[in-house]
């Protein structure tokens, strides 16, 4: 674990996993204390409540405030485009990247995963599925979007242990078919059976490279 201090510091590197943790010189010991067990333990944003990507302006932000009312800000860039708003007083921006296309629930995900890769330690995998690590290997591509994976924990996104994908359906169309009524000229009735004019059509394609649940990617070990 390693601190930095108004937002100053460099990550020491004596091996393992490093579990960063963002205080103020101002924090009381209470306040430290606090913090750091909030990193560890994982208190994860859980719940949330976001419009479509299509509806977020690039660069929009809003705040949120950790146990000692500390304020960060969480802003959103849209197909690589967005700057940085750096509001003031703010100790720290957390981005969220989005590609403009996400589903509200989409963009609710992303921007969980993006707060508690960057506040806290443990992932919440509550509802997840776990996906084997595809590791370096890429044929055959098991995971065809491998490389679009999110960031949950430890900024680690693409192929990588940690890295979360959101739900989606084999790209897909459905066919539609019309039919109308055979209609008697001279009679000036409809008959009670016969149809005539049917045509045949097909929704637009929907969906992704796979058919999956939303999972985490983790290292299955045989320890022998």
């Amino acid at each position: 674990m390693w601190f930095t201090v108004n937002g100053a510091g460099t990550a020491p590197t004596p091996g393992g996993t490093a579990i960063k943790v963002d205080i103020l010189s101002t924090h009381t010991p209470v306040d430290v204390r606090q913090i750091v067990m909030s990193v560890l333990s994982g208190y994860n944003i859980s719940d949330a409540t976001m419009t479509a990507a299509s509806s977020i302006t690039t660069g929009s932000y809003f705040n949120i405030y950790n146990y000692a009312n500390d304020p960060y800000y969480v802003w959103y860039q849209k197909g690589g485009s967005g700057v940085d708003p750096s509001p003031a007083g703010a100790i720290k921006g957390i981005k969220v990247e989005l590609l403009g296309s996400e589903t509200s629930p989409q963009v609710v995900f992303k921007t969980q995963a993006a707060i508690n890769s960057a506040m806290w330690a443990s992932p919440d995998l509550r509802g997840m599925f776990l996906r084997s690590y595809m590791g370096s290997s890429t044929t055959p591509n098991i995971d065809p979007d491998v490389l679009a994976r999110s960031a949950y924990c430890s900024d680690l996104s693409g192929n990588n242990i940690g890295s979360v994908e959101t739900t989606q359906n084999l790209i897909h169309n459905h066919s539609i078919n019309t039919f109308a009524s055979q209609y008697d000229v001279t009679g000036g009735t409809y008959p009670t059976s016969g149809w005539f004019g049917n045509t045949s059509s097909a929704t637009g394609n929907s969906g992704g490279n796979q058919s999956n649940p939303i999972n985490f990617y983790v290292n299955y070990v045989i320890k022998i």
